[in-house]
């Protein structure tokens, strides 16, 4: 019996020490993660700080332009509302503003874009007026395949067999930016390619 009970003892400061080891690994792994959500949101507010800066402070539309000029214009636009809520139905040329209620916690007195009005205000910036929802904004402008993306680049997402559901501006280095849906907020992520369009719309 002593011979057991020295056994399970043994046994016992060993669970206890793994168990220890494992809070101390746990709360490293805590830590490492609240850096990297501290560095990702300081990230984005130095981008977004970058575009409003560059974009002067003006919030109307801006003159009709083309080529690189208006493709940096409607970028900075989208880029300067990084963090403004997702709110269905939400955004216009001028900017965030209410939406639908979706039944998902959007009720009306919420403030924000969801994809498409995120396209609206970005491209009104430069003087280009889109139509409201993301599968008629596919037919703004013309096609172009995804191998042949560009930075200002519309690109669209579809499950199969249904519409067009989401949007989204591609800004370059692989990366686009979004209002991706309820309870999240404008951000700018890799290109995901699980039901994306083989083309994208151009429209500079």
């Amino acid at each position: 019996m002593a011979a057991e009970r020295a056994e399970v003892q043994h046994r016992l400061d060993a669970a206890e020490s793994a168990d220890a080891g494992l809070r101390q690994q746990r709360a490293r792994f805590d830590e490492w993660q609240r850096r990297l959500a501290q560095e990702q949101t300081a990230r984005e507010r130095a981008e977004r700080n970058a575009a409003a800066a560059r974009l002067g402070g003006r919030d109307g539309a801006g003159p009709a332009v083309g080529g690189s000029a208006a493709v940096r214009r409607v970028i900075d636009r989208a880029m300067s509302q990084i963090g403004v809520q997702y709110v269905w139905g939400g955004g216009n040329g001028r900017g965030p503003s209410r939406g639908i209620p979706d039944g998902l916690g959007s009720p009306l007195d919420r403030v924000g874009f969801d994809c498409s009005g995120l396209m609206l205000y970005a491209f009104n910036g430069a003087g280009v007026s889109l139509p409201r929802v993301s599968r008629n904004q596919f037919n703004a402008g013309r096609k172009v395949p995804i191998s042949d993306l560009r930075p200002g680049d519309m690109v669209f997402f579809q499950n199969p067999g249904a519409p067009i559901h989401h949007v989204a501006l591609y800004i370059g280095n692989g990366k686009m930016i979004e209002a991706p849906y309820t309870g999240a907020s404008v951000r700018v992520v890799p290109l995901r390619t699980r039901g994306l369009l083989p083309q994208a719309t151009r429209i500079f």
